[in-house]
């Protein structure tokens, strides 16, 4: 049967690398091939696992430290030689070491686990008939070279560094711009709701439009001031989500324009020549659908300007007639387009690392 685990813990948990990448390095400690009876008595009397679960897991926590020391220590040390090859040679050669080490503590947690059964059957008699075998694996972890490091020693290296967290950038902004769009539509959704709500009751036969203010006031009721109410806010909202949607597209579009100037400083192989140039192309994309979002935000403003209008108008009480035509400005969806185009660019320039 599979064995019974007593103690687990990643070796690279909390470790914080500058030069190299270090992924998970599960450690676990377990019963190798238990026989069933020892499983039901385990379930029956957990004191024997506890026992030897706590000199497993501290064990495995002192083993953590000492591999983690030495990936520390080569993490300072490191210094990444102009040829990203040997750059390369030299991780994959310390992380070859550090399987060792890695090796190394699995004998002493076994040991540590052995140690206290045997300690914990001497008291209770009782377990002396079951032969237990202790297993430990660490996965040791494929360590690599930062793609940030290796992506400063190529040609333009720095170049593409500066190419890839300007990416980064427009792709958090782009994610924003999207929510704002999103947010400005549905606005715009719930303004003209609550205008047409509202000229239906302008429109209501029985509201004498000769009469004075007050009484035409009277007429149209509570809803009149809690529509108008809503609608005042709502506007505040759309301008202040179009104000902010304005910014991001004015940042987006420096630094995709930024990015097509960086671009042509980076040199290489034909490979590299190829996503350089994919690059571009995405970046203009972007150019085009920033462009596209543009004329929406005007679009959008001009949906401002006649609600807020129809609003004046409506406080004003001064005609049955609501200007309801103003429809809404699908600028949610070309949110969406600047979104996927941003994340392409984003997806194209990390392959320069």
């Amino acid at each position: 049967m599979a064995g019974l685990v007593v103690a687990e813990l990643d070796f690279s948990a909390g470790l914080r690398c500058k030069n190299i990448t270090v992924p998970a390095m599960p450690a676990v400690v377990e019963f190798k091939d238990p026989p069933k009876e020892l499983v039901e008595a385990a379930r029956k009397d957990k004191l024997v696992i506890q026992s030897v679960a706590t000199a497993a897991y501290e064990q495995l926590k002192k083993s953590q430290q000492t591999v983690q020391a030495a990936i520390k220590d080569f993490d300072a040390k490191f210094k990444m030689p102009s040829d990203l090859a040997k750059g390369r040679d030299a991780v994959k050669t310390f992380a070859n070491t550090c399987a060792q080490i890695c090796k190394a503590q699995e004998g002493l947690a076994v040991a540590a686990a052995k140690r206290a059964w045997d300690g914990y059957v001497a008291k209770n008699k009782a377990w002396t008939k079951y032969k237990v075998i202790f297993a430990c694996k660490v996965t040791a972890a494929s360590i690599s070279l930062a793609a940030s490091v290796a992506a400063a020693v190529v040609t333009g290296g720095t170049t593409v560094v500066a190419v890839i967290g300007m990416a980064k950038t427009v792709a958090g902004m782009a994610s924003d711009a999207y929510d704002f769009a999103k947010g400005i539509e549905k606005l715009e959704e719930g303004i003209r709701d609550e205008a047409v709500t509202l000229a239906k009751r302008f429109a209501d036969p029985k509201v004498n439009w000769k009469a004075t203010a007050k009484e035409i006031a009277a007429a149209l009721g509570a809803p009149l001031v809690a529509g108008t109410t809503k609608m005042d806010q709502q506007l505040k909202d759309h301008v202040a989500k179009s104000g902010s949607l304005q910014k991001d597209a004015e940042k987006m579009w420096s630094d995709a324009k930024g990015i097509i100037e960086k671009l042509r400083q980076i040199e290489g192989d034909d490979k590299r020549k190829q996503i350089v140039a994919l690059l571009g192309n995405e970046c203009t994309k972007l150019l085009d659908a920033i462009g596209t979002l543009n004329q929406k935000l005007r679009a959008a403003d001009d949906f401002h300007a006649t609600y807020t209008k129809t609003l004046a108008e409506m406080r004003a009480l001064r005609s049955s007639k609501i200007d309801t035509g103003k429809r809404i400005v699908d600028i949610g969806g070309t949110g969406a387009t600047v979104f996927g185009i941003a994340k392409n660019v984003l997806t194209v320039a990390s392959k320069l690392a």
